[in-house]
């Protein structure tokens, strides 16, 4: 019982929620929102990275035709401080069932007509250490560990 208690919290805590910042225009002049999304659970590994997930955006906002195109895991970083990824296979499960999660407005074209978008991608960060991913900016553990070590 009291596992079925943690579920049904973890499954209540990441439902969904609105998403307002994804405005999406197709090749032919169709355009659609995110309206809706579920948080991906954490994969049964100890990485960072993402994964991007490919889709059809249908008439009705739904989507169809989901496979994953790549996951990623964040493992060092280069002599410039960019973020070093290797390919992995942690975060396909876990995207490609999140992914059916996703709605979308009822795409529009510049008529004011239902269409439909091909091949659109999302991608899922998964970060231990930085709640806010943009443009890779993984914390890796190394330098969170020395962050909390010179915190002391």
């Amino acid at each position: 019982m009291k596992n079925y208690k943690k579920l049904l919290l973890t499954f209540i805590i990441c439902i969904t929620f609105a998403v307002s910042a994804e405005n999406i225009e197709g090749e032919n002049g169709c355009k659609t929102k995110l309206v809706q999304m579920l948080i991906p659970d954490w994969p049964n590994a100890n990485y960072q990275g993402y994964s991007v997930v490919s889709f059809n955006i249908n008439k009705d906002g739904g989507i169809s035709e989901s496979k994953i195109k790549e996951s990623k895991c964040a493992i060092d970083r280069d002599e410039n401080g960019i973020i070093v990824f290797k390919t992995c296979p942690f975060f396909k499960k876990v995207s490609f069932a999140a992914s059916k999660y996703l709605k979308y407005k009822k795409p529009i074209n510049k008529e004011g007509l239902s269409c439909s978008i091909k091949n659109h991608e999302y991608r899922y960060n998964f970060s231990l250490y930085n709640i806010e991913i943009e443009d890779n900016n993984f914390l890796l553990r190394k330098e969170y560990e020395a962050m909390r070590y010179d915190s002391k």
